[in-house]
């Protein structure tokens, strides 16, 4: 296989992104998630958006340094700030009446008790405990160093959550009942409202 796409690290990022990695696969590429760059505000590196019966809501977690001049792996968490307990409770408020969030949310509770070493530690145990929970088979490797590259497929400096372009393919929400369909959300948000079916939507995009 081949390397052919550039992804950052990230937490619960939206299906977009897995959906991206099983297509690079289906190509016999294996797409590498960057674990050596500097950490840039405002992306998936540390927030996540989901549903809500107000609508589309951001979830981020607090960091001790930002700077756009640290290193991802030299980001540390802000466990002074009950973060935590504020996710855990939106999430229950968000989806606690959806169809698996009861099969789910005990694999999850690590993330709400426990405190990681670093940024860079929580993200890559969130993907690959999504990995494991929707049961895909797909491939990415973390990068052992920085990569130079010039590739088209380079995520790492973007804000823009759309990794795989796609058409939106809809599944019911929890709260849309006369609100809009929101797509590409947290990969939380289809584990939750269709649990197994899941990966048949990222397969799908």
């Amino acid at each position: 296989m081949n390397n052919s796409v550039i992804l950052p690290s990230a937490l619960f990022p939206p299906i977009s992104y897995f959906a991206l990695i099983l297509k690079e696969n289906k190509l016999g590429r294996i797409p590498t998630i960057e674990h050596h760059d500097f950490f840039v505000k405002q992306t998936v590196r540390n927030r996540y958006r989901i549903y809500t019966a107000q609508g589309e809501h951001l979830l981020s977690v607090p960091l001790v340094s930002k700077s756009s001049k640290t290193l991802l792996k030299s980001i540390e968490i802000n466990y002074e700030m009950p973060w935590q307990k504020e996710h855990y409770r939106t999430l229950l408020a968000a989806y606690s009446s959806t169809p698996f969030f009861e099969h789910y949310i005990e694999a999850l509770m690590p993330l709400f008790k426990s405190k990681f070493s670093s940024l860079l530690e929580m993200n890559t145990w969130a993907f690959e405990k999504m990995i494991e929970l929707l049961d895909l088979s797909i491939t990415a490797e973390y990068s052992d160093k920085y990569i130079e590259s010039d590739l088209e497929k380079d995520f790492r400096t973007t804000r823009n959550e759309l990794y795989a372009e796609f058409n939106t393919t809809y599944y019911q929400l929890n709260f849309d009942q006369g609100m809009p369909f929101i797509g590409n959300l947290s990969i939380l948000d289809v584990l939750f409202n269709k649990g197994p079916e899941a990966r048949l939507l990222i397969k799908a995009y």
